[in-house]
């Protein structure tokens, strides 16, 4: 066991609450966050989804290429022909989209086959799942907030609203940011949308003060 760093031992006299678990996706990552409530593996105070890509609009075009995802991703996994993300509709800033597209870590080419298969399975999972349907289930005693930008064309906000709508949460909020697009935190507007963030973890989670003096 690796010993704690000088100052940071347990203080035997500090009886405050451990801070609250927030969990919070943007985008790929809603998803991810969704299923990372239904596993009931922690505890959270509360979820937010930036952005969410939940699912997408079932056109006779997807519904075709979702037949023949999955045995094409058995056998060339790797295979990158899942069109990838236009970067112009990621955000309205000149200056991130300079940056995200000269950013080394960020891979701009299509997506494996593989994914697009396991991110459908994944959507297609949290369309059928009973749990956010029931207000007694631990994933909607879970706090919510959704942001999304009413100009985002990298995610569907009709799927998004229809999911929302679905969820019987006791505490959920859905938040439209007009004319903004994909990634919200990167958006010229971008103080505003924090500021309501802010506001929303505050009145659920007033800051505390500590009684030291």
């Amino acid at each position: 066991m690796l010993a704690p760093e000088p100052g940071l031992e347990n203080d035997e006299t500090d009886t405050a609450a451990p801070l609250p678990l927030i969990l919070m996706g943007s985008s790929f990552g809603t998803l991810v966050a969704l299923h990372t409530v239904l596993a009931e593996q922690h505890e959270f105070a509360g979820v937010v989804l930036v952005g969410p890509a939940i699912s997408v609009e079932w056109r006779p075009i997807l519904r075709l290429q979702a037949l023949v995802v999955r045995p094409l991703s058995a056998l060339a996994p790797t295979l990158r022909v899942v069109q990838a993300v236009k970067t112009e509709l990621l955000c309205r800033d000149p200056a991130f989209l300079d940056d995200y597209e000269n950013d080394p870590l960020t891979v701009q080419e299509n997506l494996p086959l593989r994914m697009g298969d396991l991110a459908l399975r994944a959507s297609v999972a949290l369309q059928r799942e009973p749990r956010f349907a029931d207000p007694k289930s631990a994933a909607c005693r879970v706090p919510a907030l959704f942001l999304m930008g009413s100009a985002d064309r990298v995610t569907s906000l009709a799927v998004a609203v229809e999911f929302f709508d679905k969820l019987r949460s006791r505490d959920k909020h859905f938040k439209i940011f007009d004319g903004m697009f994909h990634a919200l935190f990167d958006e010229p507007e971008k103080d505003d949308v924090f500021e309501f963030l802010l506001q929303w973890l505050e009145a659920r989670f007033p800051p505390r003060t500590s009684g030291k003096q």
